[in-house]
Protein backbone atom coordinates (compact mmCIF):
# COMPACT_ATOMS: atom_id res chain seq x y z
CA UNK A 1 0.00 0.00 0.00
CA UNK A 2 1.04 3.61 -0.57
CA UNK A 3 2.81 5.49 2.25
CA UNK A 4 0.55 8.49 1.54
CA UNK A 5 -3.23 8.71 0.98
CA UNK A 6 -5.40 11.79 0.28
CA UNK A 7 -9.03 11.38 1.32
CA UNK A 8 -11.88 12.59 -0.90
CA UNK A 9 -12.66 16.27 -0.32
CA UNK A 10 -16.13 17.73 0.10
CA UNK A 11 -17.33 20.42 -2.28
CA UNK A 12 -16.98 23.87 -0.73
CA UNK A 13 -18.98 27.05 -1.41
CA UNK A 14 -17.40 30.47 -1.76
CA UNK A 15 -18.60 32.95 0.88
CA UNK A 16 -20.96 35.64 -0.39
CA UNK A 17 -19.32 39.03 0.19
CA UNK A 18 -16.28 39.97 2.25
CA UNK A 19 -18.21 40.05 5.53
CA UNK A 20 -19.48 36.52 5.12
CA UNK A 21 -18.07 33.86 7.44
CA UNK A 22 -14.81 32.39 6.19
CA UNK A 23 -15.30 29.17 4.28
CA UNK A 24 -12.49 26.64 4.27
CA UNK A 25 -11.65 23.56 2.30
CA UNK A 26 -10.66 20.69 4.56
CA UNK A 27 -7.81 18.53 3.29
CA UNK A 28 -7.36 15.22 5.10
CA UNK A 29 -4.57 12.78 4.43
CA UNK A 30 -2.85 9.77 5.96
CA UNK A 31 0.88 9.07 6.10
CA UNK A 32 2.50 5.77 7.02
CA UNK A 33 5.53 7.52 8.50
CA UNK A 34 5.96 10.97 9.98
CA UNK A 35 7.93 13.47 7.93
CA UNK A 36 8.81 17.14 8.39
CA UNK A 37 8.95 17.51 4.59
CA UNK A 38 5.29 17.62 3.51
CA UNK A 39 4.06 20.11 0.91
CA UNK A 40 0.53 20.71 -0.32
CA UNK A 41 0.17 22.38 -3.71
CA UNK A 42 -3.18 23.56 -5.08
CA UNK A 43 -3.47 24.14 -8.82
CA UNK A 44 -6.29 25.47 -10.98
CA UNK A 45 -7.77 23.83 -14.07
CA UNK A 46 -4.87 25.12 -16.22
CA UNK A 47 -2.26 23.61 -13.87
CA UNK A 48 -1.16 27.01 -12.51
CA UNK A 49 -0.27 26.99 -8.81
CA UNK A 50 -2.76 29.08 -6.83
CA UNK A 51 -1.56 28.21 -3.33
CA UNK A 52 1.07 26.21 -1.49
CA UNK A 53 0.49 25.17 2.10
CA UNK A 54 2.76 23.57 4.67
CA UNK A 55 1.60 20.08 5.54
CA UNK A 56 1.46 18.53 8.96
CA UNK A 57 3.87 15.62 9.06
CA UNK A 58 2.54 13.32 11.74
CA UNK A 59 2.32 9.58 11.14
CA UNK A 60 -1.31 8.61 10.64
CA UNK A 61 -4.16 11.05 10.05
CA UNK A 62 -3.41 14.71 9.18
CA UNK A 63 -5.72 17.65 8.46
CA UNK A 64 -5.02 21.04 6.86
CA UNK A 65 -7.47 23.82 6.00
CA UNK A 66 -7.31 26.20 3.03
CA UNK A 67 -9.18 29.51 3.25
CA UNK A 68 -9.80 29.56 -0.54
CA UNK A 69 -7.42 32.47 -1.08
CA UNK A 70 -4.66 32.88 -3.63
CA UNK A 71 -1.04 33.09 -2.58
CA UNK A 72 0.06 36.66 -1.88
CA UNK A 73 1.47 38.21 -5.01
CA UNK A 74 -0.24 35.56 -7.13
CA UNK A 75 -2.54 36.19 -10.09
CA UNK A 76 -5.28 38.62 -9.14
CA UNK A 77 -3.46 39.78 -6.01
CA UNK A 78 -4.28 43.32 -4.88
CA UNK A 79 -2.57 43.53 -1.51
CA UNK A 80 -5.30 41.73 0.41
CA UNK A 81 -5.87 38.00 -0.06
CA UNK A 82 -8.03 37.35 -3.11
CA UNK A 83 -10.44 34.43 -3.15
CA UNK A 84 -10.21 31.89 -5.92
CA UNK A 85 -13.04 31.72 -8.45
CA UNK A 86 -15.40 28.76 -8.56
CA UNK A 87 -13.95 25.75 -10.38
CA UNK A 88 -12.13 22.48 -9.95
CA UNK A 89 -8.78 22.53 -8.19
CA UNK A 90 -6.19 19.79 -7.88
CA UNK A 91 -4.69 19.20 -4.45
CA UNK A 92 -1.25 17.55 -4.60
CA UNK A 93 0.48 16.30 -1.47
CA UNK A 94 4.17 15.41 -1.66
CA UNK A 95 6.17 13.67 1.03
CA UNK A 96 9.63 12.09 0.58
CA UNK A 97 9.04 11.13 -3.05
CA UNK A 98 5.46 9.92 -2.51
CA UNK A 99 2.64 11.86 -4.16
CA UNK A 100 -1.13 11.80 -3.70
CA UNK A 101 -3.62 14.01 -5.50
CA UNK A 102 -7.33 14.65 -5.66
CA UNK A 103 -9.90 17.12 -6.93
CA UNK A 104 -11.52 19.84 -4.87
CA UNK A 105 -14.62 21.55 -6.29
CA UNK A 106 -15.34 25.17 -5.31
CA UNK A 107 -18.82 26.50 -6.16
CA UNK A 108 -20.49 29.90 -5.90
Amino acid sequence: SSPLHLFEMEEVSLPRGWRAPVQEAHIHYWMARGSPDVTITITDETGAVVRELPGTGQPGFNAVSWDLTLAEGGPGSSGRPSRVPAGNYTVIIRENGATAEGTLTVVN
